[in-house]
């Protein structure tokens, strides 16, 4: 099973996105990768795990992270780290590797993350070497 994510390439008021070329193209992408072994990234980078660090900082590790950076080089939008009442505080973020160091300065035990947790969340700017936009993201769901 393979999906495309087109956070990128989508439509704000319409499941439907006028861009079908580019969510084909991804999804060729993911059986050539993935079915028929092609060399490549298939995806853009995806939750794989996350681990608390001293300092109150969680670090998230992803699939497909080759080549992490944002599309724009600013800091990643739309990211926001709660604490264990689950009180969402836009979060402050550094890439190192293949991984996102994720904390905000007031929480000292942050609990969870989220990534473009919206409906319609413009500007996203997480992605891998091939600028594949990261999917969105609940911690909760790992």
């Amino acid at each position: 099973v393979g999906m495309a994510v087109a956070i990128d390439v989508g439509e704000a008021a319409d499941i439907h996105p006028k861009d079908k070329k580019s969510v084909g193209e991804r999804l060729a992408r993911w059986a050539l990768c993935e079915v028929y072994h092609r060399a490549g990234l298939p995806s853009g980078p995806l939750l794989a795990g996350m681990q608390r660090e001293a300092g109150g900082r969680l670090r998230l590790s992803f699939r497909y992270a080759q080549g992490l950076s944002t599309r724009d080089g600013a800091p990643v939008r739309h990211l926001a780290i709660a604490d264990a009442k689950r009180c969402w505080r836009w979060a402050q973020s550094r890439i190192e590797g293949e991984s996102l160091v994720v904390w905000h300065p007031d929480l000292s035990r942050p609990a969870a993350v989220r990534y473009a947790w919206a409906d319609n969340p413009e500007g996203c700017n997480l992605v891998n070497g091939a600028g594949l936009p990261a999917a969105p993201f609940d911690s909760d769901d790992l």
